[in-house]
């Protein structure tokens, strides 16, 4: 028991909670952007409010 306390100790909090399920604030963010870049298509330079908006949806939705 002792060995995997000590494996996990050293994982962030983003590794411990995954993002497509975690609420956290590092983990939204995380997910905002992943959506982002990978269904949208865009970086943070070039995306519209739209694109923005529906990264969010997405965000949300999972």
């Amino acid at each position: 028991m002792e060995d995997k306390k000590s494996n996990c100790e050293h994982l962030t909090e983003l590794q411990r909670e995954s993002i497509r399920t975690g609420l956290s604030q590092s983990c939204l963010m995380k997910a905002f952007s992943d959506n982002l870049f990978y269904m949208q298509g865009r970086s943070r330079i070039s995306a519209t409010p739209n694109d923005e908006y529906m990264a969010a949806a997405y965000t949300q939705s999972t």
